[in-house]
């Protein structure tokens, strides 16, 4: 497997569209751990690459001190092992859930298994690159952005109780409390933390959002924890990317505004470009 390293990295795939990527991640002003994780698998077989492309991801893990980690940790191991283990004939689309579906189960057997992992579990997003086409999977309130023309659109949608409520019923809280202002005052409240879908303790059985995305030259892949995406906003993050159209240089300004807004999370950021030669 080919990782990115604990700060940042960069690897270019020779040969028809060029994939440049950064990574960095930082334990935040707060925590006293970081229980973030990401990875970054470009295959080296021309023809694993051909069929399956290369696959980036970032786990945000949760249950405390080291269960977060492991959580997030193992749900990596299980996503790339099982995506790159055989031919799938249902495509990346059905490749990607089944690969979901395996973190899952990995990371519920070793809390069941063993003591002081109760409750552990993690969000995940991921990325797979072939040739001109993106497939984005997600669960949890990690995000997957598309930054494009200077533009920076949302991938995902966060799987929170204050997004299961803006959809549902607008902004009424469910526990009696009246009505939220608008929508942001709702993801800002306690429900915008609130997980209704991740690896670990889904709460249903319907597996991670998967779309499918065409790229166009000079256009970017941005993965990232809440730690980025709670304290900084969209508009903060499209400048950074018009700015600095190197994904490492980009990660280390994203995750140093993360900081300089207090940096209350652990914050894990990748950033993939798409050239072509």
């Amino acid at each position: 497997m080919t990782r990115a390293s604990p700060q940042t990295s960069g690897k270019v795939v020779p040969a028809g569209p060029r994939l440049t990527f950064g990574f960095r991640t930082h334990i935040g002003l707060v925590r006293s751990t970081n229980e973030d994780n990401a990875v970054a698998y470009l295959p080296e077989d021309e023809s694993v690459l051909a069929t399956r492309g290369s696959l980036f991801a970032v786990a945000d893990g949760m249950g405390g001190h080291a269960a977060g980690a492991l959580a997030s940790q193992i749900a990596l191991d299980a996503l790339v092992r099982t995506y790159y283990s055989r031919e799938w004939p249902d495509g990346v689309d059905a490749a990607l859930r089944s690969a979901y579906g395996a973190a899952d189960h990995e990371v519920r057997d070793y809390a069941r298994v063993f003591a002081g992992s109760a409750g552990m579990g993690t969000t995940l997003v991921s990325a797979v690159v072939r040739g001109t086409d993106l497939w984005v999977a997600s669960l949890g309130d990690s995000r997957a952005c598309l930054w494009r023309g200077g533009a920076l659109r949302r991938l995902t949608t966060d799987h929170t109780l204050a997004e299961q409520l803006i959809a549902e019923n607008g902004l009424t809280a469910p526990t009696g409390e009246g009505q939220f202002a608008d929508p942001q005052a709702l993801r800002r409240s306690a429900y915008g933390h609130q997980l209704t879908r991740c690896i670990g303790f889904e709460t249903d059985d319907r597996g991670p959002d998967v779309i499918r995305e065409r790229l166009e030259p000079r256009c970017m892949v941005l993965l990232a924890s809440d730690g980025l995406t709670g304290p900084v906003d969209d508009d903060a993050i499209a400048a950074v990317l018009s700015a600095e159209p190197g994904p490492s240089v980009a990660c280390y300004r994203l995750v140093d505004m993360a900081l300089e807004a207090g940096g209350p999370d652990n914050v894990t950021v990748v950033a993939v470009r798409y050239d072509v030669e």
